[in-house]
């Protein structure tokens, strides 16, 4: 015999309460036009293959035989998935988990009563799980329960007086789920870590607050190679491989911030804060994160104002031990330069505009290349406008932070009617690195 099918339930239900195969080498095949039920099925040895449609009940195969699922059509039909019970000294009966998965959990014995095994899912245990080097504790345990950031709603931790007590669990930083459908407002050097998923969905945004702050003249360093001055001293970005190395800052430092120009009263651009979302599960940004650099500004009053440079870009890793998409928007530009400004009234002296600051730094690791189908930006901030005259000289205006760019130099002292030579920040620096256990790295350097 090639061939035996079987129909059960060809026009009703109907139920068989027991049905063997003997002497088939071909196999067997099970058609259900409506739902049909089968009380036993007994496959012996060599009985070939069981293909089923719509059928419930016991199913037993003998000695060696395993339950083969094969992918859809679509996919091909070909590759498939192969059960098989291994050396037994006693027999077990494994019951499955009543409820669905989150990304990040364990399977878990709950419970043994006799042969008879209950799965569920659960949270990795602290200390434990997901493999070797430090387990859970890479993500944290869940123990916070999820945030969730409605439509709508601002939650901001950056509060000098509130700051993390905003959240339900207080200053517990190890969530589970990260769900932003709202606004999320985190300080500088913020680490969100989750042993499920993140998601910021298209309405949501986590705003990253400045980084390094300028002193009364500014110019801080900061983590850059070179502070910003007045005029040509440009802050200066970092090496390649010292930017692709940077996963977390200490506090609040970042880049560099910008200078103020020698006659403004104002105040230049802080340097963007840096964040670090790393996650055991997917990490999904459909909407925004946004690290960017504070502009120059201009004080007030009537005196001339040479322009100030702006802040450089922040820093924004994205680290998933599963995979990582963008579809929406992460972005650390730099900030803008400030325009000169005339006195008033009108007086006779050039105001040259400050330089821009430079772009940020933008990282995103998974054990398989991140899918961006959206925008990861890191430009450098535009230089500021001059007002020119040709009755004097032109002042010092100060230059931009660097960071992942270098900042935008400042105009120089010049002569009476020059255009000032004040520059826009540079293009900052945007990685993406495949890796086995992007958490380790991130959270260990």
């Amino acid at each position: 015999m090639s061939m035996c099918f079987v129909t059960v339930a060809s026009a009703q239900n109907s139920v068989v309460s027991s049905l063997t195969i003997r002497n088939n080498t071909g196999g067997v095949r099970l058609l259900a036009p409506t739902a049909g039920t089968l009380g036993t099925l007994t496959l012996p040895a060599g009985s070939g293959t069981l293909i089923a449609s719509d059928v419930s009940g016991n199913l037993t195969l003998a000695p060696s035989s395993y339950l083969q699922l094969i992918e859809p059509v679509g996919a091909g039909g070909v590759n498939y998935i192969r059960l098989q019970a291994g050396d037994m000294t006693a027999n077990a009966a494994w019951t499955l988990p009543r409820d669905g998965a989150t990304a990040g959990d364990v399977l878990t014995v709950t419970s043994v009563a006799g042969d008879n095994v209950n799965l569920e899912w659960a949270p990795p245990p602290a200390g434990g799980g997901g493999g070797g080097g430090g387990g859970a504790n890479e993500y944290g345990d869940g123990s916070a329960g999820d945030i969730v950031v409605a439509a709508g709603a601002t939650v901001d931790v950056s509060n000098a007086v509130n700051g993390w007590e905003a959240l339900v669990a207080g200053a517990n930083p190890m969530f589970r789920n990260i769900t932003i459908n709202g606004t999320l407002i985190v300080p500088s050097g913020t680490v969100l870590r989750a042993s499920g998923t993140i998601t910021v969905e298209n309405t949501g945004t986590i705003t990253v607050t400045t980084g390094t702050n300028s002193a009364a003249g500014g110019g801080e360093k900061g983590l850059s190679a070179r502070a910003a001055g007045a005029s040509d001293q440009n802050g200066l970005a970092l090496s390649a491989a010292a930017a692709q190395r940077l996963f977390r800052t200490p506090n609040t430092l970042t880049g560099g911030s910008g200078q103020r120009g020698t006659t403004s009263t104002g105040a230049p651009g802080n340097a963007g804060g840096s964040v670090l979302l790393v996650a055991q599960g997917a990490i999904a940004i459909r909407g925004t994160v946004q690290a960017n650099g504070e502009s120059g500004t201009n004080g007030a009053g009537p005196t001339r104002q040479m322009g100030s440079g702006g802040g450089a870009g922040g820093l924004v890793v994205v680290a998933s031990n599963t995979t990582v998409t963008v579809a929406g928007t992460i972005s650390a530009n730099g900030g803008n330069g400030s325009d000169g400004r005339a006195a008033t009234p009108p007086g006779t002296s050039d105001e040259s505009g400050g330089g821009g600051g430079g772009g940020g730094i933008i990282h995103l690791l998974a054990p398989v290349a991140p899918v961006v189908t959206g925008t990861l930006v890191a430009n450098g901030g535009t230089r500021g406008a001059d007002v020119v005259s040709a009755s004097s000289n032109q002042s010092s205006s100060g230059a931009g932070g660097g960071f992942g760019g270098n900042g935008g130099v400042g105009a120089l002292s010049g002569t009476k009617g020059a255009v000032g030579d004040q520059a826009d920040g540079s293009v900052g620096r945007i990685f993406t690195t495949v890796i086995p256990r992007p958490s380790l790295l991130v959270l260990t350097q």
